[in-house]
């Protein structure tokens, strides 16, 4: 009897990280009180106090964070944690947190920003088969996100300005996702995140 190949833990790491941003969009609803600032803020601060004894812990281990890295995580952190956070908190905000449908589907369109900036940097060739199933993908996440296939665009005035920021965003985490794989291919996963969302709360501060 054959048995079935196992899952690569990779993907499954991917599945629980896809299905928590899941929850993201109904969790801010009960923060739309304030300010799309405070709410990365506070978010990143959080993660950065959960992350700090795993971070020092690898720091003491003898890991060394180059000049390159602090960079790399500076970007990610701006671009993606800061920025690119805050105009989808923005975008739902414009729209009343109503409907998420142009939000949503504008923020579907982070996977060919991605793509499209690892083939710039990264140098990485985009096959026709990857081309394929990336598309398939998006196809799948524009229905699951949208039953029947119909998206509102009736969330008033605000809908405009609201997918520009989704769009902003979109194109924000998917480019900090190509630098992201730059940093982490010099520094441990514990350092790169720890520095990313350290980084981003003292620009959330700032800011």
């Amino acid at each position: 009897m054959k048995t079935l190949p196992k899952l690569p833990t990779g993907a499954i790491l991917i599945i629980i990280a896809a299905s928590l941003w899941a929850l993201d969009g109904v969790l801010r609803r009960s923060v739309y009180s304030l300010s799309p600032l405070t709410i990365v803020f506070y978010e990143h601060l959080i993660g950065a106090i959960i992350l700090l004894p795993f971070f020092i812990r690898q720091l003491k281990s003898g890991e060394i964070i180059s000049k390159k890295s602090w960079l790399n995580a500076g970007f990610v952190a701006l671009v993606s944690g800061l920025l690119g956070t805050m105009w989808f908190t923005t975008a739902l905000l414009k729209t009343q947190f109503i409907s998420f449908s142009v939000v949503y589907l504008l923020q579907k369109l982070q996977p060919i920003f991605a793509a499209g900036s690892a083939a710039i940097i990264l140098k990485e060739r985009l096959t026709p088969k990857y081309l394929a199933w990336a598309s398939l993908a998006l196809v799948a996440a524009y229905f699951v996100t949208f039953p029947g296939g119909i998206v509102r665009f009736d969330t008033g005035s605000g809908t405009a300005i609201a997918a520009l920021y989704a769009l902003g965003a979109a194109a924000a985490w998917g480019v900090s996702t190509t630098v992201s794989k730059r940093l982490v291919s010099t520094q441990s996963t514990v350092v790169s995140t720890g520095l990313r969302f350290i980084l981003t709360s003292i620009f959330g501060l700032v800011a």
